[in-house]
């Protein structure tokens, strides 16, 4: 249950709001062909299922592998961020290509995603922060964007070497983008299905959960809270030459530290990831939405209403929170559960009420 409604939340952001599939919809009408595009659009998910299937089953390999013989524990390694090239080394040495194959995915694949995320974020603060405030000629623009992005690849670097002080890589990466991801799930499915949010309330919701989240995170790691409960582990089948001695002082360091009180912990600290993320995207929708109609989101429903999600728009109007008919500037639009009609026709109506009502019986001879 746990990782149905936490989980989710961040493969979600990942698979459904994502640069990728947002730029597909995005252009699919334009440069890429429709059904290209849609296809594409569709197919990403897919691919990121199997790659969490692949990751799954060599996760659960490399335990039942090492399952009785740990490497923390014997010493062989210092973080359990190692054991997959500890496990490529050690069992798969003498596969054919494989190290070679191995070490050219994983530089290969890093260094993909590094330089498109500096790019992403240099571009996205350019347009966003500097274009609205800093008119600039194509000489300098082309200046910023290099200094911004190597401002992103600094600050990345310099994440990266705070890692090991930090605790595990995957413990990081699960408390910071389980802050991200909730917010933006949140975001991406304000701007879905509801009109009447306006950039102010979504941006300053998105930014206060943001920040939340990223308190809950930091906190977290710096309480004393207690350790989640993992797998038993044993030396019993490492070579004898391993010292018995690293179980009894492996255990008695595990119980120390289960047995330090959680009372003084903040209640919220001890919030699971998983769950954080979806109250993050929870929070998200409800200040996204209360913050824009404080500061005039209604006004701005019937212009929305076009790029809104028929399916909310059903529910919506079932629960009459719109109107039937919404009049428009343009011509009759039918992105909806219902046609809205044009102002000129409306009007016509107000003078003429029965203009398109049926006639009795009576006069359909006269």
């Amino acid at each position: 249950m746990t990782k149905t409604c936490g989980v989710d939340w961040r493969e979600h952001c990942r698979s459904a709001s994502s640069e990728l599939v947002s730029t597909r919809w995005w252009f699919r009408g334009s440069w890429l062909p429709g059904r290209y595009g849609k296809q594409k659009s569709l197919a990403g998910p897919v691919f990121v299922l199997v790659y969490f299937i692949i990751g799954e089953f060599t996760g659960v390999s490399i335990i039942y592998w090492f399952r009785d013989c740990d490497p923390v524990l014997r010493g062989a390694i210092k973080s359990y961020d190692q054991i997959v090239p500890y496990h490529m080394m050690k069992n798969l040495a003498d596969v054919p290509l494989l190290r070679g194959l191995f070490l050219a995915g994983l530089v290969g694949s890093s260094t993909s995603t590094v330089s498109s995320i500096v790019n992403s974020h240099a571009a996205i603060f350019y347009v966003d922060v500097v274009t609205p405030y800093v008119k600039l000629n194509e000489k300098k623009a082309v200046v910023v964007m290099r200094l911004l992005a190597f401002a992103s690849g600094t600050i990345m670097t310099l994440g990266a070497i705070a890692v090991p002080y930090l605790g595990t890589a995957a413990r990081l990466f699960m408390s910071f983008y389980s802050s991200a991801a909730g917010p933006f799930s949140g975001l991406f499915l304000l701007a879905l299905s509801s009109p009447w949010v306006n950039a102010k309330g979504a941006g300053c919701a998105t930014l206060l959960v943001c920040v939340f989240l990223l308190w809950h995170a930091v906190g977290r790691g710096f309480s004393d809270i207690p350790p989640v409960p993992v797998l038993s582990k044993s030396l019993d089948r490492c070579p004898l030459q391993s010292n018995a001695s690293d179980l009894n002082d492996y255990s008695a360091s595990v119980a120390g530290v289960e047995d330090v009180a959680s009372s003084n912990v903040f209640p919220l600290y001890l919030v699971s990831f998983y769950w954080i993320s979806f109250i993050g995207a929870l929070l998200t929708i409800i200040l996204g939405t209360a913050l824009s109609l404080m500061t005039g989101g209604h006004k701005t429903t019937q212009r929305n209403v076009r790029l809104t999600s028929p399916v909310f728009l059903n529910i919506w109007k079932r629960f009459r929170c719109l109107r039937r008919t919404m009049t428009l500037q343009e011509k009759e639009i039918k992105n909806g559960p219902f046609p809205l009609e044009s102002r000129e026709l409306e009007d016509e109506k107000e003078k003429n009420p029965h203009l398109d009502a049926e006639l009795l019986p009576i006069f359909k001879g006269s």
